[in-house]
């Protein structure tokens, strides 16, 4: 059996790489970066959550935001496959000591809402209420602005 002596590889230091690199020192030309649309600023503030097993929400910093404490009674509204919640007297819905709002069961079923689905939920304090944006439509609006920005079939 005979026996090969392996040579140590030499690797080159941080400093060593750094004076190497090609360009160094050279004007680099600025990236071009697309127009992106101005924020509407602190008026509308964003999260996802997930529905739990009871049909529940848990949005506890959009509810402080909206300044929607434990008892706060809410009515849900459906317009245009976006839910709708507001302050209402007449709501069905009540904000949880946990700071959950739960979704009835009709309304859940009704936009193929279950356990585990995630949902954007979008508070707009100008108008004083939560949109929940059920996957069909956000998948409807991501459809729309790609058909829009890059052009091609919509569907």
């Amino acid at each position: 059996m005979t026996s090969e002596i392996v040579r140590p590889l030499n690797l080159p230091t941080a400093g060593e790489v750094r004076e190497r690199r090609p360009g160094r020192g050279a004007s680099r030309r600025p990236l071009t970066l697309p127009h992106l649309p101005a924020l509407r600023g602190p008026q509308v503030t964003c999260t996802l959550t997930t529905i739990d097993v009871h049909g529940r929400l848990a949005a506890p910093a959009l509810l402080q935001l909206l300044g929607w404490g434990p008892g706060t009674s809410l009515q849900v509204a459906d317009r245009g496959g976006l839910l709708l919640l507001t302050v209402s007297d007449l709501g069905t819905q009540t904000v949880t000591v946990r700071w959950h709002v739960g979704l009835p069961a009709h309304v859940r079923h009704w936009h193929g809402l279950y356990a585990g689905t995630r949902l954007l939920l979008v508070a707009d304090l100008d108008a004083a209420r939560l949109v929940v944006h059920p996957p069909a439509t956000l998948d409807a609006m991501i459809t729309r602005l790609h058909h829009e920005v890059l052009g091609g079939d919509p569907a």
